[in-house]
């Protein structure tokens, strides 16, 4: 007997069948992928090997400063961090909302603002968004992946949280990359903390070119998940960019060392973050915590980082605790949409 051609019915049915097959395989590979998870200013020179979950956003100097490192190099178009971040899922890494102007205009974004989302326009002549992955001991990158996609997550009540994900076009790990192990929370005052960047090394004042080494400063939690913040350097006076109950504050540092040949030499007081540090990673315990959201600031007067200024020697973060659901939440979104959109119709 010979069977008779399937009906549309019966094909619509199959497609749905094997979009559905699709999916379910692509959310439990995420599911295993993230249950695998596991330059500073005034710095010391951090083990590279012990934080492999590091990346960094890139930038290329279109025009550098006059009296820049750069500029007496004569190196205008020279390859520089744009800021920091770190991998949390292969081909994820997580930075903070306002290094927007690093990614902004290469491809469609849409940024949170308050009461909604504000689309921002594509530029076609914009360059793609590199992010370098796997930093040795020199200064220099195992891999390079381009941005793809880019979110930021919703406001909660009034505020905005310092943080972005943004989606590579490939497997940072394939580069010797690791995804980090998440602090369980919660953050507490008295814990003790380690930040990592490159950004502007003084005092050749070189921000993560190529060759840069990666730095650390320890210091302490000083107050965290408070309704009011009892720390006037953490909040400040007419600051906007800290939140007493999803941020967490540290500071002061203490003396570190600059990799003198001996320890104790070339102590220096005020280590701390810098410009080109934003997004970078804080960790407790080796896990990462938090989000570099406030440094040093320039002087209004002088233009020059002030270091002396007690504001800036507390240093502000995005608790990443609080954000572990939106995470989740938008990159099975992302990676299951890219599934159907492999499916005709489907997208």
């Amino acid at each position: 007997m010979i069977s008779a051609a399937p009906s549309a019915a019966g094909t619509a049915r199959l497609v749905a069948a094997l979009a559905t097959a699709a999916v379910l395989l692509a959310a439990a590979s995420l599911l295993a992928q993230r249950q695998r998870a596991g330059a500073i200013l005034n710095g010391r020179i951090a083990d590279e090997s012990l934080y492999q979950s590091y990346v960094s956003v890139r930038e290329v100097v279109e025009e550098a400063s006059e009296g820049s490192t750069l500029a007496a190099m004569g190196s205008a178009g020279t390859e520089q961090n744009c800021c920091g971040g770190a991998l949390v899922a292969p081909n994820w890494i997580l930075t903070a909302a306002h290094c927007h102007s690093c990614w902004e205009g290469r491809f469609p974004f849409k940024r949170a603002i308050n009461g909604g989302v504000e689309a921002i326009p594509v530029d076609p002549a914009a360059e793609p968004v590199k992010v370098k992955v796997a930093l040795d001991k020199d200064g220099h990158y195992g891999g390079t992946l381009t941005v793809v996609e880019a979110y930021e997550p919703e406001w909660i009540g009034p505020e905005r949280m310092d943080a972005a994900l943004l989606k590579l076009d490939g497997d940072a790990t394939a580069y010797g990359a690791e995804v980090v192990t998440f602090f369980p929370g919660p953050i507490e005052a008295g814990m003790e903390t380690v930040t990592v960047g490159t950004s502007h090394d003084l005092p050749a004042n070189t921000p993560g070119i190529p060759g840069t080494p990666l730095k650390y400063y320890a210091s302490t939690v000083v107050a965290a998940r408070s309704l009011i913040s009892w720390h006037t350097h953490c909040e400040g006076f007419n600051r906007g960019d800290y939140s007493p109950v999803h941020d967490f504050c540290v500071g002061p540092p203490v003396k570190t060392e600059l990799g003198g040949t001996l320890p104790g030499d070339d102590l220096v007081e005020g280590a701390r973050t810098g410009y080109g540090d934003s997004g970078g990673p804080l960790y407790i315990g080796g896990k990462y915590a938090g989000i570099v959201k406030g440094g040093v600031k320039a002087s209004p007067i002088t233009g020059v980082n002030d270091v002396d200024n007690a504001e800036t020697a507390y240093i502000r973060y995005t608790d990443v605790t609080f954000l572990a659901p939106w995470i989740d939440r938008t990159i099975t979104a992302s990676e299951l949409a890219a599934v159907f959109c492999k499916v005709p119709f489907l997208c």
